[in-house]
């Protein structure tokens, strides 16, 4: 029998025609195997997935792409997270062999490295920008990527915050230098600020401006590129942990250009961003992937859209560590590492969660206190965490990261609805983590809180003075509430 041939009328996508070689960048985050994959947009499928650093470090990893060597093509930085030294590892994109490993810091920190790629001089190659992590001072510094070399060094706040600070880098003016720009870490208000670096010494602001309601204190991720196609970088934002997933763009001077939620608003894990030109129409991309608990979903969005045009999974949707995330024009050429070391990696990974105390049992919700969702990171002997493969050991005392339920960062995350009420303890120096031990009988609201109970065998990475490090009295100023702008000091 015949069948009648008709025209159906096809569903209408306005999909970016993505370049041939471009890739999506995609870091695991702590509580993974430190893996990196490289990701075509268009087809969705895995070009490259490799182990940044050694197959029994589970801190992180953070991720950059820049040309390094000035050759015209990209290359690939990746930073070490917490738990690990400030190990900063620059892979040329065209062999993939490595082009440095260098300390962003002092050796004995383990905050973790954020980091960004720009040409900050104007001399056609871009320079390593790296913030300190949670746990250390505002400090960005600058290198050269190819040998390890810094070039400049400043604090990007006052020197008592200890939330770290994330980095980005974008030239916002288009004289052919870009600016450095900078976001707090968590316990930081919603601050945005960019530097020119004139000298190794010597960086100026250009603008500031907030991004987000001031009482905000989650931190924020930034990243800056050209989304308009004028030549000059706009900056964006991404809110930390414990806001929505909300996403803003901005000019220079502080003007809105476009916000949304890039997940769903009820997530609070924050959400982390990059830019990169992928489509070869000079208008940059903006890249999104949630903080942990969250999936690794990666959204891409054309210029200052507020709709994404292509999303995907990172990493398998069961893994809900969170990501960072990048892009390249050009393709990446790194190789991959062997399935079978991957899986002997993820091996470890089990073996090390079994060291590590289950979550508590949920308790009944008193009457009247409101119940909020965050994620909790339970305590894990230091002893046990195969950080090691960094070269490093730890540097900080007996009752900071050993203590049961006091402080622990890095062990197994969990979601659990915390109650807002008094018994429960607020770390100010970077994670959002609870513990229903040692707390000081106030109150916690976001924004504003009293920091109860504070370890004093707290390590200060940069030795600034007795005034910042080992302090017996907290973080706090003498209103009982955090301000990450005043005080950490033996009052």
């Amino acid at each position: 029998m015949a069948r009648a041939l008709r025209l159906e009328q096809l569903e209408y996508r306005d999909v970016p025609a993505f370049l041939t070689d471009a890739q999506l960048v995609v870091g695991a985050d702590a509580l993974s195997p430190p893996l990196v994959r490289l990701i075509d947009p268009a087809t969705q499928a895995v070009d490259s997935q490799f182990l940044a650093f050694d197959s029994n470090f589970f801190g992180g990893v953070r991720v950059a792409v820049g040309d390094v060597t000035g050759d015209g093509h990209r290359d690939l930085v990746a930073a070490a997270g917490p738990s690990g030294g400030p190990v900063v590892k620059v892979f040329d994109g065209k062999t993939g062999a490595v082009l440095s490993t260098f300390f962003a810091y002092a050796p004995s920190f383990t905050g973790g490295v954020n980091v960004a790629v720009a040409d900050v001089d104007g001399d056609g190659r871009d320079e390593v920008i790296t913030g300190a992590g949670g746990g250390g001072g505002p400090q960005v510094n600058v290198f050269d990527g190819t040998t390890g070399a810094e070039k400049g060094a400043f604090f990007a706040y006052d020197p008592s915050v200890r939330g770290g600070v994330r980095v980005a880098g974008g030239d916002l003016t288009g004289d052919g230098k870009a600016e450095i720009v900078v976001g707090p870490g968590f316990g930081g208000g919603p601050d945005v600020r960019a530097f020119q670096l004139h000298g190794p010494n010597d960086a100026r602001a250009v603008t500031g401006f907030f991004a987000l309601d001031p009482s905000f204190t989650g931190g924020l991720y930034v990243a800056a590129g050209d989304l308009t196609g004028d030549g000059k970088a706009e900056i964006v934002v991404g809110a930390g942990s414990g806001g929505g997933p909300q996403v803003g763009v901005f000019a220079a001077d502080g003007s809105r250009l476009s916000t949304y939620f890039a997940y769903a608003a009820d997530f609070q894990g924050g959400v982390r961003v990059g830019v990169a030109e992928l489509t070869g129409d000079a208008v940059g991309e903006v890249i999104t992937s949630p903080g942990p608990t969250g999936a690794a979903q990666v959204n891409v969005y054309e210029g200052t859209s507020a709709t994404a045009t292509t999303a995907l999974f990172g990493f398998p949707t069961d893994q809900v560590m969170g990501a960072f995330v990048t892009g390249s024009p050009q393709q990446l050429a790194i190789p991959s590492t062997p399935q079978q070391t991957i899986d002997a990696s993820y091996t470890a990974l089990e073996a090390f969660k079994q060291t590590v105390q289950p979550p508590p049992a949920p308790q009944p919700t008193p009457p009247g206190v409101v119940v909020v969702p965050v994620p909790v990171y339970d305590y894990y002997p230091w002893w046990a965490f195969p950080g090691f493969g960094l070269g490093l050991g730890y540097g900080f005392g007996m009752g900071f990261y050993d203590a049961p339920g006091l402080y622990a960062p890095y062990g197994i995350p969990y979601a659990v609805d915390v109650p807002v009420a008094a018994d429960y303890y607020y770390d100010p120096f970077g994670f959002d983590y609870y513990e229903p031990m040692y707390a000081d009988p106030g109150y916690y609201d976001p924004g504003y809180i009293d920091p109860g109970y504070y370890d004093p065998g707290y390590y200060d990475p940069y030795g600034y003075s007795a005034d910042y490090g080992y302090s017996d009295y907290g973080y706090s100023d003498y209103g009982g509430y955090y301000d990450p702008g005043f005080y950490y000091s033996d009052f």
